[in-house]
């Protein structure tokens, strides 16, 4: 048994303001609810913002231990590297590496568990009370039974889930695990701030790229038909060419769908630019040589990284100020997570360009750059009139600030509104303890009047009559007739001289309501 522990306390930097903002949020949402999800854009330091929590938990009392849940090697190195860089002890519960549990004395503050190896036997041997706090990263797969298993075994912590998307391509809400939203900070703002860099957009149209035929299963796109629809060669110098035109010297990351895709796809690039300038990195290949792409990369030795999902969460490198989608996707969540990975901001680096390939879709709508940028809940008129804009040539930083001001200007248009109806409510419905049958005060000195007797209210009128501030001990008749003018008469003082009639004509009565005084008023 191997155990990693890490002891060290070095400076590190101060948070940022939104990061600050988030914490305070979630210790707030933990007043009322056992778990809250943090939303924060990618490269706007998620990770940084739950250590801060951790830090203050175990500040507040030394013997709290916390567990961060990932599911993937890079996620579990970053939590471990940022843990060291605020002091904290550190131990990992992955493969062979095992945490110290129970009265261990020499256990440390945080544990960084692999969700793969938190399970079966391995999960049940640790006490059910030995964490105070368990986190949650990229929480938007915390859906599944492997995360539920492992919150439902320690259920009396505290949960706090972090992801840059909480929309799921299968629609299934993130609710049914987290019971609120503590804080939420979008690419856009990011931008705005100056933590993201701007993003810029370049579309190619491909005549050679036909997704009529690809299948969707549970909201996604079938993998085997793209890969059959995209490995063509015409298909990928088709996109090769241009993206090495327009990519020029920026260091770029490709996203595609399949493996074969993946050593398809470099090997042509290769051609337009040099083969020494490509390498490919996915899932199946080994950890050394998985390594040694990555670093050659970060290294500048390559210009060109094409990866199959291995980039698209928790790879970290500012230097990437290209993205190029050869990944036709209906998910909102993934094509953002792509986005982020060259949204950092870099010394030398003034934006991050964004070159996806259209061609026949079909009857697929597609996610572009403009969805990801606005988000999972924008108006479908707010998308529509960017997608619009960006079609006809425009900037999508542009569109999107014109978008947004058209947004507000309709938001103020229907604030001012709704005022001017409250305005008018308020001064045209004020609730009155009067009688519309009679001067008097009470329906008790209401004359009596024929065929009003026998049946009682029934629950839904009595509520209504409280609701509008009359008593509800009268009988059947009576109330519908009362519930009745206070629905179509109580915005219409002008009708009341109708009303009276009415009643004259139907009761043998005439009303005379109160003269409102300073008191009713």
């Amino acid at each position: 048994m191997t155990v990693a522990l890490v002891r060290s306390a070095p400076e590190h930097k101060p948070l940022w303001p939104h990061q600050n903002e988030a914490v305070e949020a979630i210790f707030r949402a933990w007043d009322a609810d056992r778990s809250t999800l943090l939303v924060m854009a990618t490269g706007t330091g998620k990770t940084r913002t739950f250590v801060q929590v951790i830090k203050q938990r175990r500040d507040a009392d030394a013997y709290r231990r916390v567990l961060v849940l990932a599911h993937r090697v890079e996620l579990l190195d970053q939590a471990m590297a940022t843990m060291r860089e605020f002091g904290m002890s550190v131990e990992l519960e992955q493969g062979e590496n095992r945490a110290h549990r129970g009265l261990a004395l020499s256990k440390s503050a945080v544990v960084v568990g692999s969700v793969m190896s938190m399970k079966g036997p391995r999960l049940k041997a640790w006490p059910s009370n030995e964490f105070d706090l368990v986190i949650v990263d990229e929480s938007h797969r915390a859906i599944a039974d492997t995360y539920r298993g492992i919150l439902d075994h320690f259920a009396g912590a505290k949960v706090l889930g972090v992801t840059a998307t909480p929309d799921r391509a299968d629609k299934v809400g993130l609710r049914a695990v987290f019971d609120s939203t503590a804080y939420e900070y979008e690419i856009l703002q990011a931008i705005s701030d100056g933590i993201l860099c701007p993003v810029r957009q370049v579309s190619v149209m491909c005549d050679e790229i036909d997704l009529s035929d690809v299948r969707v299963t549970a909201g996604k796109l079938s993998d085997a038909d793209i890969e059959q629809a995209m490995t063509a060669d015409a298909v990928l110098h088709q996109i090769a060419e241009p993206l090495a035109r327009v990519a020029g010297a920026r260091q770029t990351i490709v996203f595609v769908t399949t493996v074969k895709q993946a050593h398809d796809f470099a090997a042509i690039l290769g051609v337009h630019v040099g083969p020494e300038l490509v390498t490919v990195v996915d899932g199946k290949m080994s950890k050394d040589a998985r390594r040694e792409a990555l670093d050659g990369y970060r290294d500048l030795a390559y210009q060109f990284i094409v990866n199959v999902g291995v980039l698209t969460e928790g790879y970290d490198n500012p230097a990437t100020s290209c993205i190029a989608m050869v990944h036709p996707t209906l998910s909102r969540a993934r094509y953002a997570q792509c986005i982020g990975r060259g949204t950092r901001i870099a010394p030398g680096k003034a934006d991050c360009l964004v070159v996806d390939f259209a061609g026949n879709s079909g009857r697929h709508t597609l996610v572009r750059v403009e969805d990801a940028l606005l988000g999972a809940d924008a108006p479908d008129h707010h998308r529509e009139a960017v997608a619009k804009a960006v079609g006809d040539g425009e900037d999508i930083n542009d569109a999107i600030e014109k978008a947004d001001a058209r947004k507000k200007e309709r938001d103020e248009r229907m604030r001012k509104r709704r005022e001017r109806v409250r305005v008018f409510v308020k001064n045209n419905y004020t609730p009155r303890d009067v009688n519309p049958f009679t001067g008097a005060g009470s329906l008790d000195d209401m004359p009596a009047m024929p065929g009003t007797g026998g049946r009682e209210v029934t629950d839904k009128m009595a509520h209504c009559l409280e609701r509008a501030g009359w008593p509800t001990d009268m009988d059947f008749k009576t109330a519908a007739f009362v519930i009745g003018w206070n629905k179509k008469w109580q915005h219409k003082p002008s009708k009341l001289e109708y009303l009276k009639q009415r009643a004259l004509d139907r009761y043998g009565s005439v009303m005379e309501p109160k003269e409102p005084t300073d008191e009713t008023e």
